[in-house]
């Protein structure tokens, strides 16, 4: 029953009698006949290759947790909307994507591209289900996002630009590495000291 998380918890019977605990790297156990068995472990399980048929497909990383509204765009002009949410011209793609899988999306502007409203509203955290438009999907998404990236190994001290692990991508500006896995990006250029 145990699970492929960065830290799993396994609960099951005990069979000593004492408190035997039990300290690695990779993992803490601790065992009673008065309680369960507890095992703290990393990540047990995990795909050795990009292209391995498990592999998650990248996660886009969220500009802003809200919209971004216009009052009016001009008719017929085509836009390129970002994806992958690395571009520092938020909503519009800069290029920061091209070391990525993801493409900037193509969009004209529709004859009527303001609602009821006065406005359109386009996505910044790019989970909408109709993109380029916000749907709401950004209010329910912080939380679970959180727990995604706090469970993902980037954010560990061995996570680095030079190891064979094929999440991380330097982005063109030079002063952010990207995780595809849970879609953060950390601050500064990795140096390899040998």
């Amino acid at each position: 029953m145990l699970r492929t998380a960065s830290y799993a918890v396994v609960v099951c019977n005990a069979l000593e009698e004492t408190v035997i605990p039990i300290f690695s790297d990779w993992f803490f156990m601790l065992s009673s006949t008065r309680g369960p068995l507890l095992l703290y472990s990393r990540t047990l399980i995990k795909p050795k290759h990009s292209n391995c048929s498990s592999a998650k497909k990248p996660q886009p990383f969220v500009a802003e947790y809200q919209p971004i509204k216009f009052d009016s765009l001009e008719t017929g002009k085509k836009y390129y909307w970002c994806t992958c949410g690395l571009s520092l011209t938020q909503p519009w793609c800069d290029g920061s994507h091209k070391p990525t899988q993801f493409k900037p999306l193509e969009w004209t502007v529709p004859e009527r591209n303001v609602r009821k409203t006065g406005h359109v509203s386009i996505c910044l955290c790019k989970y909408s289900s109709n993109p380029p438009y916000c749907d709401g999907t950004h209010r329910k998404l912080e939380d679970r996002l959180k727990v995604e990236s706090i469970h993902c190994n980037c954010g560990e001290d061995t996570w680095s630009l030079n190891s064979s692990d094929p999440t991380k991508i330097q982005l063109p500006d030079g002063g952010r590495i990207y995780c595809t896995t849970c879609g953060q990006t950390r601050v500064g250029v990795e140096r390899h000291t040998p």
